[in-house]
């Protein structure tokens, strides 16, 4: 059973800091069609998406990502050691991050998550020695938000789509998640973010909302309703609600994005990019989210009763006010019975890995030797090549996988 609690908004003015100003607004009541940005609970969108990779046997665990980026991205203090996805799962590969590149309103794109690729993003970042920890990649855990973007790459270089065009046509349509995007909405739906911050004008709000670079990390808006249909199949290990015959990924891979990846680095207790077990998931697994104006929480329960309770707060939560809101909401769940033991049968898959239309074509040649694999290679020649046309095709139509052009099924 879904259920998506409304409630009444509480705070009628803050202090705009766009626009330099109080701002006075008829607060907007609750529903379940009230929009919210998730933060951090957005990874588990990311790393089901990448797990979905995996089921299809496109990579290992513990393969080197080298093999599909268009540059390697290694730690400048440790280059002979690869990254592997391993590491990016468990938050042991040494990324740091950073916080700027924030744009806020209309500065944000209307229709799209950032101004710039992912490919892009993450060129410049991991580039930079200061943006990487001096540990060896995979000795122990940091938390990185920029590590989950390198994530969504991962899955762009491996499926040849855009990662939202990705987890728009094979997560969010398949499980009816109507309200779900990462970037604002612009039709009223979503809430206003407001940040505690005493003084004069205490509550701060940023009007338009905002955007960043490594949006993956942090940056879904989604409704109470969408995130408990998300929540039910990830209870469901993969298996749809509407459809049980389809899934995500395997019955095998759906009980594995919940074991341990990378045991004994400190507080790097992560599955596949969950956070599994005590002390802060007991039974279970989850994400909690913190930004500007938000606090989020998503604990779905694995022992028995097998439920999923969630929370969504367009403010700055404490520790202790989070920790509490999930202990009575879990209490309360528990109360109301437990949800069915997954099944363990086969299942149809929603992405079946890639088609053949989105294979480079291996006869494709142009300036007398260069292929979708030389084109494939460098992130300079994906921007400088994809768009050329030759034989009255454009490039990233003999390439679509090294483009990123590939379409839906």
């Amino acid at each position: 059973m879904d259920i998506s609690v409304a409630g009444k908004a509480v705070l009628a003015e803050a202090w705009d800091k766009k626009k330099k100003k109080v701002v006075k607004k008829t607060p907007k009541n609750v529903n379940s069609k009230t929009s919210f940005m998730i933060a951090s609970v957005s990874k588990t969108v990311v790393w089901t998406a990448l797990s979905m990779v995996y089921d299809a046997g496109l990579f290992k665990i513990d393969d080197s990502i080298d093999k599909v980026m268009p540059f390697k991205v290694r730690n400048p203090g440790h280059k002979s050691v690869p990254l592997t996805y391993r590491m990016l799962y468990a938050h042991t590969n040494g990324i740091k991050d950073e916080y700027g590149g924030y744009l806020f309103d209309t500065k944000c794109p209307a229709n799209k998550p950032y101004t710039k690729s992912l490919a892009t993003v993450i060129l410049r970042h991991t580039k930079k020695k200061s943006n990487w920890y001096k540990f060896k990649p995979g000795e122990t855990h940091k938390y990185t938000n920029y590590g989950t973007a390198l994530a969504a790459l991962l899955v762009e270089r491996h499926t040849g789509m855009e990662f939202t065009y990705f987890v728009q046509n094979y997560i969010f349509n398949p499980l009816a998640m109507k309200s779900s995007k990462f970037y604002r909405p612009r039709d009223g739906s979503a809430s206003e973010q407001y940040s505690f911050n005493g003084g004069k004008n205490t509550y701060h709000t940023w009007s338009g909302g905002y955007c960043f670079p490594d949006y993956p990390s942090g940056q879904l808006w989604t409704t109470s309703a969408d995130l408990a249909k998300f929540s039910r199949v990830m209870l469901n290990h993969g298996r749809l609600s509407s459809s049980p015959t389809r899934c995500l990924y395997s019955a095998k891979t759906g009980t594995q994005v919940f074991k341990k990846t990378a045991p004994g680095k400190g507080d790097g207790d992560s599955a596949m990019g969950w956070f599994v077990g005590k002390p802060y998931y007991p039974g279970g697994a989850g994400h909690d989210g913190s930004e500007g104006g938000v606090t989020t929480e998503l604990f779905l329960h694995l022992d028995s009763p097998r439920i999923a309770i969630g929370w969504l707060a367009n403010g700055e939560l404490s520790y202790k006010e989070g920790k509490q809101m999930t202990q009575k909401m879990m209490a309360v769940a528990k109360s109301m019975g437990s949800g069915p033991a997954p099944p363990n049968d086969s299942c149809i898959k929603i992405w079946k890995g890639r088609n053949e239309s989105c294979q480079d074509s291996e006869i494709f040649k142009f300036k007398k030797d260069k292929s979708c694999a030389w084109v494939a290679s460098s992130l300079g020649r994906i921007t400088k090549f994809c768009n050329k046309k030759v034989k009255d095709k454009l490039i990233k139509e003999w390439c679509p996988l090294a483009c990123t052009n590939c379409l839906v099924e």
